[in-house]
């Protein structure tokens, strides 16, 4: 028989929720520590974009227990998969278990001798402290924005004696196939598929 321990899953993501899940299903005691004010990681509808959809069939991309909608398309978009995760944690409980907006500022052993883990945390009714035996972490790699300095880009690309100003890229093949195209927010021009700022992968 396992002893039930405090078993704290740090992000409410796909694999965060997944892991909650496990652990509570084996008789722990879980509580989830979800930064944002809603589920889903980068399906977050705060932190998705416009047509934002899966990269993977909707037959891969679902947990073992739970398959997506018959409605979804093969490759759901966002709000689809959003949905597909609240119902998830909906179906097992695990909605009760977390903790919105609520942030981890550090994470150290436990200094009473016994074993785990001391969490401080940073909450809507202000900082906190708390101890757990284990601590998942299911931030993922997408946890940290990135984003590019187009000014420090830009002055570069001056320096090259290429001058061009980007706020938004996205590629497309051109008709014929011979040519990579970078569509910005400002400007539209023809560049080689050499160019390593806007090369795609070979298909």
């Amino acid at each position: 028989m396992v002893s039930p321990k405090q078993v704290c899953v740090i992000g409410a993501g796909v694999s965060g929720l997944a892991a909650a899940k496990a652990f509570a299903a084996h008789g722990h005691k879980v509580t989830i520590i979800e930064k944002s004010r809603d589920l889903g990681g980068v399906w977050d509808p705060a932190r998705s974009y416009p047509d934002v959809q899966t990269q993977s069939p909707k037959d891969l991309y679902r947990y073992t227990d739970k398959a997506m909608p018959a409605s979804y398309p093969e490759w759901p978009k966002g709000p689809q998969v959003h949905a597909y995760l609240c119902d998830y944690a909906r179906s097992h409980g695990l909605d009760r278990l977390i903790r919105f907006a609520t942030a981890v500022v550090a994470m150290n052993r436990r200094t009473d001798g016994k074993a785990g883990w001391t969490l401080d945390l940073k909450t809507p009714d202000g900082p906190s402290r708390e101890d757990f035996d284990f601590v998942a972490i299911c931030t993922g790699q997408f946890s940290e924005p990135q984003t590019l300095d187009f000014r420090a880009r830009t002055r570069s690309r001056r320096e090259a004696g290429k001058s061009c100003t980007h706020r938004a890229i996205t590629m497309q093949r051109s008709p014929r196939g011979a040519r990579w195209w970078s569509l910005a927010a400002r400007n539209l021009r023809p560049t080689s598929p050499s160019t390593p700022s806007t090369r795609a992968p070979a298909t």
